[in-house]
């Protein structure tokens, strides 16, 4: 790649909530891999998620907004919040690689995510419109991989029928999930030291998650 590009992370997902881990690995990997800033990309209408689980956009971009307000190098997008149908990654790169020529894109995910990226609509554009940053940390892993070596060889696996350029991030991700944080909402628990508090704040003013 020209050495001379511009380095962006982008990190999405439906952050149904944003929370801690998310803001962690996106920190992480923006000093890790000397990034010149790294997106924040709520999903739209993701074809493996329905309805009924994912929350207004607008309360799901405000939430963002809200996450990563202090941190000058995160930085908010809604592109694909604003695009109608099935939101595909590979499309999402494809459009951005053609509006920035001048920026190589850095995909942060789980580990574990290795595993299903075949599955996903047009992998090998995926494979070739961006460097894959793979965070994790061997004990967080699903339990069917349990270690590092099997993530090394699934990177290898890629690697080597994509031609693509995947880099391992041990990460100490949280040990909690979006879906994990809305249950505790629903049930009345707490989730001080999961969510920033504005985060928090927000879903409380607006009667999010509950049940």
């Amino acid at each position: 790649m020209n050495s001379g590009k511009r380095k962006a992370g982008i990190l999405g997902g439906t952050l149904n909530p944003i929370h801690y881990g998310h803001l962690l690995i996106a920190e992480q990997a923006y000093y890790r891999f000397e990034l010149d800033y790294v997106l924040f990309m709520p999903s739209g209408n993701p074809p493996h998620k329905t309805e009924d689980v994912i929350s207004a956009g607008i309360h799901r971009e405000n939430m963002t907004k809200l996450a990563i307000a202090d941190n000058p190098h995160f930085q908010y997008s809604d592109m694909e919040l604003n695009r109608e149908g099935f939101i595909y990654t590979s499309d999402t790169l494809r459009i951005l690689c053609r509006e920035h020529p001048d920026t190589e894109y850095y995909f942060i995910l789980g580990a574990d995510s290795l595993f299903s990226l075949e599955q996903w609509h047009e992998p090998e554009e995926v494979f070739k419109r961006c460097v894959i940053i793979a965070a994790g940390r061997p004990d967080s892993f699903q339990p069917e991989f349990q270690s590092e070596q099997d993530i090394f060889a699934r990177i290898q696996y890629l690697k080597q029928k994509y031609h693509c350029r995947i880099h391992y991030m041990d990460s100490p991700l949280f040990e909690v999930s979006s879906s994990a944080i809305r249950t505790r909402i629903s049930n009345g628990e707490s989730v001080r030291y999961l969510i920033p508090p504005d985060v928090e704040r927000y879903i409380n003013e607006h009667e999010l998650y509950n049940i």
